[in-house]
């Protein structure tokens, strides 16, 4: 389905987002996305079989010139293995030419078809190259995307065939007073449901994206199982659309407990009774600015390796909406401060080492354990009792968002604390 948020498809540029799911590496149908856009405070649904929703907008920024409206989007899956599926989006009724050429340069297939505008689905199938250059063209007009093929075994030759045209229709939401609004630079939140699952993600839409919402959890990463990093070898761990790093972060020279870190090109840490093996079992503590390497952006990579960030308040907010039986991803409670949610806690926490009963049960293979944390003061205290990390988002020069669980509740906490104190850090994949 097709949305047009306030303008029609073709003016002043398009944004938008195409819509699949998987478990794993399995193509999966979702029942439903919502859309949610805070900055406004509106939303939307789709469901499926509607899978595009595109937000027009008037005013800057304006049309790129070089810009012509005709978009072919990645094929997914990718790499395929015998078939995918691939969406064209075209401006206007025309004859549009999907040409697919190999490695050497020579043209494996060639289809014309004759659309009218919209958003059509074909399927392709065969091939034995392992990789291809599909191309649409329209009136003079080309878009490109590269197709991984694994399914190399077979001899059957490559194949394009005409799937069928997504039904466009304005859903009323978009076009009343007061309802689903989107300007470029807005920050959206995606959510996408499977039967009783859901999995969400934050993003800042500039064109026409495709987002896959992964539904599987407490397994390792696909494709990236383990991350090495300043000599330690880190577990990974994919939870719904979120990759994880399994253990908190150990990286850096240690300091002792009551001296303060230093902007001095070297990432300082902190053990648990100032003993560096407990660093090797606990992970090691930061103050904010070292761990954020001295930047104050939201998203920034920090300490973390390279191609891993520091999660954002938003990336825990969506950790915890997935993880709590209560309330769920997008939910208002958790932008409150202090303890919320009802089992996110419990769920996400290490099954031992949890005194006065506070083991959880770790279903999503996150495995929070009972750490401690350096406070403001310098002591190092709290191991069986608590775990407290840091987000990326400050609140001002002395205060940043941090997370909390303890041995006494089932809840997580959101506080905001002293930069100088020194918590726990979880990279989370870009």
């Amino acid at each position: 389905m097709l949305l047009a948020a306030s303008a029609s498809f073709g003016q002043n540029g398009i944004i938008g987002a195409d819509f699949t799911a998987s478990n794993g590496t399995l193509y999966l149908p979702f029942d439903s996305v919502r859309i949610l856009n805070p900055d406004r405070s509106c939303d939307t649904v789709l469901r499926y079989p509607d899978s595009t929703i595109v937000f027009g907008y008037t005013g800057i920024p304006e049309k790129d010139p070089h810009s012509d409206g005709l978009h072919l989007w990645q094929n997914y899956p990718n790499p395929m293995e015998g078939r995918s599926e691939v969406k064209v989006a075209l401006p206007g009724a025309g004859r549009v030419e999907l040409r697919l050429t190999d490695p050497k340069g020579t043209v494996a297939e060639q289809s014309f078809f004759d659309l009218p505008a919209g958003f059509h689905t074909f399927l392709l199938t065969g091939g034995s190259s392992s990789w291809y250059i599909l191309t649409a063209i329209l009136d003079g007009r080309s878009s490109s995307v590269k197709i991984v093929n694994t399914g190399t075994g077979s001899a059957r030759p490559f194949e394009i065939a005409y799937e069928g045209m997504e039904n466009s229709r304005v859903n009323p939401k978009s076009v009343n007073a007061g309802a689903f609004t989107f300007k470029p630079g807005d920050s959206l939140l995606y959510i996408g449901y499977y039967d009783t699952l859901q999995a969400g993600l934050y993003a800042r839409p500039a064109g026409l994206d495709t987002v896959t919402f992964q539904f599987a959890f407490a397994m390792p990463c696909p494709g990236m199982p383990q991350v090495v990093y300043e000599g330690v070898t880190y577990h990974t761990v994919q939870v719904f659309n979120q990759c994880w790093m399994k253990e908190n972060l150990n990286a850096g020279v240690r300091i002792g407990g009551t001296e303060n870190s230093s902007d001095n090109g070297i990432i300082e840490k902190y053990c648990y009774g100032d003993v560096e093996d407990s660093c090797a079992t606990l992970g090691a503590f930061y103050q904010w600015n070292e761990m954020m390497a001295y930047a104050t952006l939201p998203g920034s990579r920090g300490i973390c390796p390279p191609g891993w960030r520091i999660p954002t308040d938003d990336d825990w907010k969506i950790l915890e909406g997935v993880s709590d039986s209560l309330y769920k991803v997008g939910d208002p409670a958790w932008d409150s401060s202090g303890v919320r949610g009802v089992t996110a806690g419990f769920t996400l926490k290490s099954p031992a080492h949890w005194e006065n009963e506070g083991n959880g049960s770790d279903i999503y293979g996150f495995t929070v354990p009972p750490s401690g944390y350096r406070d403001s003061w310098g002591y190092i205290f709290g191991y069986g009792h608590a775990a407290s990390y840091w987000c990326a988002d400050q609140l001002d020069a002395v205060n940043a968002w941090s997370r909390g669980f303890g041995c006494h509740g089932r809840e997580v906490s959101r506080f905001d604390m002293e930069k100088v104190s020194g918590y726990s850090v979880r990279c989370i994949r870009d």
